[in-house]
C-alpha cells in the first residue's frame, strides 16, 4: 500500500496500515524525497516491508546535499511522530 499523507504522518499511517493487516508500505517520490518517509515507516512498524518507488538522488543532488536534506526531513518527521505517539 502506498503511504498517503504528509511526511509528518508517515509513521502514524504506516502503523495504522500494519494494524489493518497490510504486509508492507511504499513511499513515493512525488512531493519530497521518499527516504525519510520510508525511514519513519520502518521505525513505526514491527513487521512488513517498506519500499520506495523510483528514487533518483544520485544525479539530482550531491551526496552532501542529499545527506543534509535527509537528516533535516528525518528530524522533522521524528518530531511529528513523537508528538503523535504522545497524543495516543
Amino acid at each position: 500500500m502506498w503511504l498517503p499523507g504528509s511526511l509528518q504522518n508517515a509513521g502514524r499511517e504506516a502503523c495504522r496500515l500494519e494494524e489493518a493487516g497490510y504486509d508492507g508500505v511504499w513511499a513515493a517520490e512525488t512531493s519530497h524525497d521518499p527516504f525519510p518517509t520510508a525511514t519513519l515507516a520502518a521505525a513505526a512498524t514491527t513487521s512488513g516491508d517498506v519500499g520506495t518507488g523510483i528514487a533518483v538522488t544520485s544525479n539530482a543532488y550531491s551526496p552532501f546535499e542529499a545527506d543534509d536534506a535527509l537528516w533535516a526531513q528525518v528530524r522533522e518527521g521524528f518530531s511529528a511522530h513523537d508528538d503523535a505517539v504522545r497524543a495516543r
